[in-house]
């Protein structure tokens, strides 16, 4: 994804880095380009272990009725 343009030139500059240690520590850190709003540069958002679910995953959902009804 291009993080930067001017007229026709469109570069990545916007980028972030982790080493070994990070990757260990925090193993699931992930990294989003934010829209550019009145800036040249895209900001980058990196979220610290997020909850990832993988594709077609749904998450568990839970009805207080299940409780009253003893066949559940």
């Amino acid at each position: 994804m291009y993080t930067w343009n001017m007229g026709n030139l469109f570069q990545k500059l916007d980028r972030s880095l982790c080493n070994d240690h990070w990757q260990m520590v925090v193993p699931n850190t992930s990294v989003r380009h934010l829209y550019k709003l009145k800036i040249v540069h895209r900001p980058l958002l990196v979220l610290v272990n997020p909850t990832r679910r993988r594709e077609g995953e749904k998450p568990f959902r839970f009805l207080a009725s299940w409780l009253v009804n003893p066949k559940f």
